[in-house]
């Protein structure tokens, strides 16, 4: 919600204006029972309610009228309504009613009787609208409109689905531009590693902290795709979050194949006839193992082809595509071992 003119809110219960936009706790996607619920003052009057159909007055002394929506509204997520506030002669014989106060009190040194304002309520954050469209400016590879984009998103400090989505975004148009980079070496989007690595740290920060991306949000398929690629992505460069030591900040998504049951998840020539894992393989877990452990435990780091020529591995082929056999083997120099 966004205000115009010379407004000021109560803050109580958590109230703001930042640049002119109405926030609740520092969020300013706010419903229709929250916009009533806050205060507003303009000159001297304060006032509430303003969807209500009429606004009440704290001061309990005068009624208002709020003009609904009509040739003001721009479309079905965004509208304005008018205020007009008069200070009018009171009527002798209605009482304390305001009924039959029709003439408007003269302007006086104390200040105006009349009072004129606009607010506009939109369903969206103006950037979030803007970036409506981020996905066609990717597809046509406009990377400097999709970070420019992405970019207004993210400074509204807003931990909520706009702002996961922009990032992914963001690093997927840097991923993209780093194919053209000249010896950049492999891979290639190490070109840009401060920059991917400051939008990662953005996104894990706010999963991990409790006023963070709200449940609404990560529970989304959206949310999780967004995940899934920024995980992979840091699997490629520095595996920051892949094996993290903090249960909150972690791509926990990836779980090892190590001593894994479920065999449709195992290399087929692993649990068939050729290589049988051995009886006590729902015991072996990923650790550290000595030289004389060595013929019992199985590689998780093999690379490329050595790993693919190996029938006996638990991971399939398919996951050794872009280094994926990292996800289901076993971290950092870790084997597939027995339990010791």
């Amino acid at each position: 919600m966004e205000p115009q003119g010379s407004i000021s809110v109560n803050p109580i219960n958590g109230y703001s204006l930042l640049s002119g936009t109405l926030q609740k706790n520092s969020v300013s996607q706010l419903t229709i029972a929250e916009i009533n619920a806050a205060e507003f003052q303009i000159a001297g009057f304060t006032f509430r309610k303003i969807f209500s159909g009429s606004l009440t007055s704290a001061r309990g002394q005068c009624t208002f009228q709020v003009v609904p929506p009509g040739a003001n509204v721009a479309g079905t997520n965004a509208g304005s309504y008018d205020i007009k506030l008069e200070l009018l002669k009171k009527d002798e014989n209605a009482g304390t009613s305001c009924i039959g106060a029709v003439d408007v009190l003269p302007s006086s040194p104390q200040g105006v009787t009349v009072v004129s304002k606009r607010i506009r309520v939109q369903a969206q954050a103006e950037e979030v609208r803007i970036a409506q469209n981020i996905y066609d400016d990717f597809q046509a590879k406009n990377y400097n409109l999709v970070e420019q984009k992405a970019r207004a998103v993210i400074e509204r400090e807003e931990p909520d689905l706009d702002d996961a989505i922009a990032r992914f975004y963001w690093v997927a148009s840097l991923v993209a531009r780093s194919e053209s980079v000249p010896n950049a070496g492999t891979p290639k989007m190490q070109a840009y590693r401060t920059e991917i690595y400051s939008l990662l740290d953005g996104f894990f920060d706010n999963e991990a902290s409790p006023i963070g991306y709200t449940t609404k949000a990560t529970a989304t398929a959206e949310y999780q795709k967004v995940k899934a690629y920024l995980c992979e992505i840091d699997l490629q460069l520095d595996k920051k979050y892949r094996y993290s030591t903090s249960s909150s900040i972690n791509c926990e998504g990836y779980v090892t194949l190590c001593g894994s049951t479920d065999a449709s998840k195992l290399n087929p020539l692993f649990t068939s006839s050729l290589a049988t894992p051995p009886t006590n393989w729902e015991n072996y877990v990923c650790r550290d193992f000595t030289t004389a452990e060595t013929a019992s435990c199985y590689e998780a780091n093999c690379v490329g082809s050595s790993c693919k020529a190996q029938n006996n591995y638990y991971v399939p082929p398919d996951k050794f595509k872009n280094n994926l056999w990292q996800l289901y083997g076993c971290p950092g120099t870790q084997r597939c071992c027995p339990k010791s």
